[in-house]
């Protein structure tokens, strides 16, 4: 038997690359919103919600890499711009979004406001990423709430994100990572005031103002050192669930999707290897230690690297 959570976790890190996050970042924003769950008095039930969808945020993000690549020349460097940016304050968009995703890509300035403004005229990807989050969670076999959560990341707590829902119609595990995501980005990416600025800031906007006012910097403490891994692992409430090798198998194929997305072109490629490597074989993956279970499973983890590679260098 597996723990899924232990399983998930490992993963978590080809989604952090997948966004341009620093590697466990994802991780961390779990154990920021687990604590920030506690704060509020969420039930065991409600604890595992918030950990699975904080954890898993950016499931659906390779639903329309191809077509950012496309559109911007770098997938990994908008995923990560956008989150970056105040999507709600066009000052932001104009100040923060555009210029660093110009130099990213090399283009003009002006190219990129109008390809950014073509963009969010269109809900495909949004509405893609939300349906693809869903559809892997149920495939993993996660519960009802977080699959609901998921489908949810996109929102905003004003109505102005997708689904165009708003306040306490957005899951209540939905709103506590949106604030945990915050948090942990811009503590990583700039500091703890920043961090708490930012968060003060998308108060009533983005995110739930009642549970901005719970927030504080403590909820922060030690994040950038404790072994993020083993503290999701603690956060998960008892019983913990445990999946055999069918089902880990599954999560394999759900991520070996996942991945093809951002090469629609080899759709299926890991599954169809007439090769198998070896029954047992250890790798380390960004310091964690991880073992291929079967020759299903190693075979279905042939790609997992490549959520790393963007639009441009995938052409080439």
């Amino acid at each position: 038997m597996f723990r899924l959570l232990g399983i998930l976790g490992g993963l978590s890190v080809a989604m952090d690359l997948g966004s341009g996050a620093p590697l466990e970042e994802s991780l961390r924003r779990c154990v920021v919103a687990a604590r920030l769950a506690r704060l509020v008095g969420c039930s065991d039930e409600e604890d595992r919600a918030v950990i699975y969808t904080s954890l898993l945020q950016h499931l659906g993000c390779t639903a329309s890499s191809h077509e950012l690549a496309r559109t911007f020349g770098d997938d990994i460097a908008a995923i990560r711009l956008a989150f970056l940016t105040d999507l709600t304050q066009p000052k932001d968009v104009i100040r923060t979004f555009v210029p660093r995703l110009a130099e990213a890509t090399g283009q003009a300035k002006a190219r990129v406001l109008v390809s950014a403004v073509i963009a969010g005229m269109d809900s495909a990807g949004p509405s893609a990423t939300c349906e693809v989050a869903r559809d892997a969670a149920r495939r993993l076999g996660l519960q009802n709430s977080v699959q609901d959560s998921l489908f949810h990341m996109p929102t905003m707590w004003n109505g102005k994100g997708y689904p165009a829902v708003s306040g306490d119609a957005i899951p209540l595990s939905t709103r506590l990572m949106h604030v945990a995501s915050t948090a942990v980005l811009f503590h990583l990416h700039a500091g703890l005031d920043a961090a708490v600025f930012e968060v003060t800031r998308r108060a009533g906007t983005y995110l739930d103002p009642a549970l901005v006012a719970v927030f504080s910097p403590e909820i922060l403490g030690g994040i950038e050192d404790l072994d993020a891994y083993d503290a999701v692992l603690d956060a998960e409430p008892d019983p913990v669930r445990m999946i055999d090798r069918p089902e880990l198998e599954a999560v394999a194929r759900t991520f070996g999707d996942l991945v093809d997305l951002k090469t629609p072109g080899c759709w299926g490629t890991p599954r169809r290897s007439p090769t198998s490597p070896p029954t047992q074989r250890s790798y380390w993956e960004s310091g964690i230690r991880r073992t291929c279970a079967s020759p299903g499973t190693c075979m279905m983890s042939a790609g997992w690297g490549c959520p790393a590679v963007s639009g441009p260098s995938r052409a080439r």
